[in-house]
């Protein structure tokens, strides 16, 4: 006998996550990746001016606690993109080096310029410090939009004004740049979150069940027309039918430290090119409800989207 009655339905490991984490992270990449191709990115070349003036290249000399001063060097966002093979716009800087002192050192180099990308936290790290006064720029892409996990850590820091590179705060460790970058998103903020609420439906008997999970998109922006426009984005992908890749068979694209992984796949990758050469599971967004809450102090303006998504669960 198989003795199938001493273990648990559908569930091989008890620590491997499971369609909860599976919707989460899927919907995390898609939004992502899919902002990104209809252009939600800018571009920062050498010694562009930003909205309100100053220089959007320069990098500050930022203060980090598990590394000597003069190492760590940062943009005013962060979130660099590292993606390439967008469908629909041309495609984003390749950081290829720095400038230091008006003298570019490719990232490839070595010696006391050698650095490496913190893509994540918009940084670059010196293997060896240099002075911190120095003048350090770089050309890069940003994700215009930020999405990331609402029940992280991370989303309880939100960063108004991150824009304003002309801020005396930007070269200095006072303000919000006091913060650690990791612990710092920059507005506009799209986060999602598993919701309380779900459903399990037999779809025959012997065996697969549908499975309808709330999920809750919570976006945050600086001003009524991002706010709106992030939450037209969402509400526009009703009845959307998504691929999903196996979050439990990909290695994180980028290392703990924000730099890439030895074998990085954009979100494109993963859904069309996984192990067994199918698709894990399919999903689509059920239905659409929403909420305007209004603005704090006219300064942060939010939402609240509410979808069901709809999976098939032929394990179980």
């Amino acid at each position: 006998m198989s003795a199938d009655y001493l273990r648990l339905k559908g569930v091989t490991q008890a620590a491997k996550p499971l369609v909860s984490r599976q919707i989460k992270e899927n919907l995390i990449g898609f939004f992502d990746w899919s902002i990104m191709n209809a252009g939600g990115f800018s571009n920062v070349t050498l010694q562009e001016s930003g909205t309100y003036g100053g220089d959007r290249s320069r990098l500050r000399f930022a203060q980090d606690p598990r590394y000597t001063d003069g190492q760590v060097w940062e943009g005013f966002t962060n979130s660099w993109i590292w993606e390439s093979g967008l469908l629909d716009f041309s495609q984003p800087i390749h950081i290829s080096g720095v400038w230091v002192n008006n003298v570019f050192r490719p990232a490839s180099g070595v010696g006391q310029y050698a650095h490496t990308i913190n893509y994540r936290d918009g940084q670059v790290i010196f293997t060896t410090p240099i002075p911190t006064g120095s003048r350090v720029q770089c050309e890069f892409s940003y994700k215009w939009i930020k999405v990331i996990d609402a029940e992280s850590r991370i989303f309880r820091e939100i960063i108004q004004n991150a824009d304003k590179v002309n801020d005396p705060q930007f070269f200095s460790t006072s303000g919000n740049y006091n913060t650690l970058s990791q612990e710092r998103v920059p507005l506009p903020v799209l986060g999602i979150k598993i919701s309380p609420r779900f459903r399990y439906q037999g779809q025959q008997l012997g065996g697969g069940h549908w499975y309808h999970q709330d999920v809750n998109f919570d976006i945050l922006a600086g001003d009524e027309d991002t706010r709106n426009q992030l939450k037209d984005i969402v509400m526009y992908q009703v009845d959307k039918l998504l691929v999903m890749y196996d979050y439990n068979a990909q290695q994180p694209s980028l290392n703990y430290d924000g730099t890439l992984g030895s074998n990085p796949k954009t979100y494109a990758d993963l859904v069309t090119s996984t192990a067994s050469g199918t698709a894990y599971k399919t999903m689509y967004f059920e239905e659409m409800a929403g909420l305007d809450l209004g603005s704090l102090d006219n300064r942060l303006w939010c939402s609240s989207v509410r979808s069901t998504m709809f999976v098939y669960m032929p394990e179980i």
